[in-house]
């Protein structure tokens, strides 16, 4: 999180701020709100698989992940709820890009994406040399992230 609060005052940065959209509990691991964006972070740690078994656990991380980051993404372009959620972190209410992204503790699943999610390694992040503008963000959003009124 620091990454964000630290480089640019134009970000806010907020972990683990819980909400309920039709009548479903969710979480939001990062959430990273600027003029322009919300970017809504997943992380996830599994360890590298070192078995099959290990790769499928690290396949159910992923799908749950991507299962989150659909709720989350929907919640966000639910006007009414988007404006409440904003309002109790005292930020206004306007037309911003989402962004999602899955952040993976071990490269195995870096550059791949679910249910246009992309999956990145943690390490990745830490992009100090190009902090100057907003441009650092393609990493996350080379989804072509939707915009809402």
């Amino acid at each position: 999180m620091r990454i964000f609060s630290e480089r640019h005052q134009e970000y806010h940065v907020f972990s683990n701020k819980k909400f309920s959209y039709c009548g479903q509990r969710g979480e939001v691991d990062v959430l990273v709100i600027s003029v322009q964006d919300i970017i809504i972070i997943e992380c996830k740690t599994p360890l590298n698989p070192t078995s099959n078994f290990e790769m499928r656990a690290s396949d159910e991380h992923i799908n749950k992940a991507a299962k989150q980051l659909d709720h989350c993404r929907a919640a966000f372009m639910d006007k009414a709820l988007r404006k409440k959620l904003l309002k109790n972190l005292s930020i206004l209410d306007k037309s911003r890009n989402i962004h999602t992204c899955i952040i993976f503790g071990n490269r195995l699943f870096n550059g791949y994406s679910v249910n246009g999610h992309p999956i990145r390694y943690l390490r990745e992040l830490d992009m100090k040399k190009y902090y100057h503008s907003w441009k650092c963000f393609k990493l996350l959003s080379t989804l072509g992230a939707p915009s809402f009124d």
